[in-house]
């Protein structure tokens, strides 16, 4: 089954990482937690592709693409 929603992962009550999946790929803001409860990371994805991410097409219509360029933390 595909994940689609709210997600959340803990361990002992905790949460470890929270975000949200749009069928089956992260999308929106994620954040990652330690042990601790600290905030470690805070990641944005746009339907799976982090949020910069630069897409390169073949055509005029954007419809062909001929490369992704992951941008992640610049």
């Amino acid at each position: 089954a595909l994940l689609h929603g709210h997600y959340k992962k803990t361990y002992n009550g905790e949460i470890l990482e929270e975000g949200h999946f749009y069928f089956g790929v992260k999308h929106g803001r994620w954040e990652i937690f330690d042990k601790d409860t600290n905030l470690v990371g805070k990641y944005y994805y746009n339907k799976g592709l982090y949020e910069d991410t630069q897409i390169k097409y073949h055509d005029k219509n954007n419809t062909k693409v001929s490369e992704v360029i992951q941008v992640h933390n610049g």
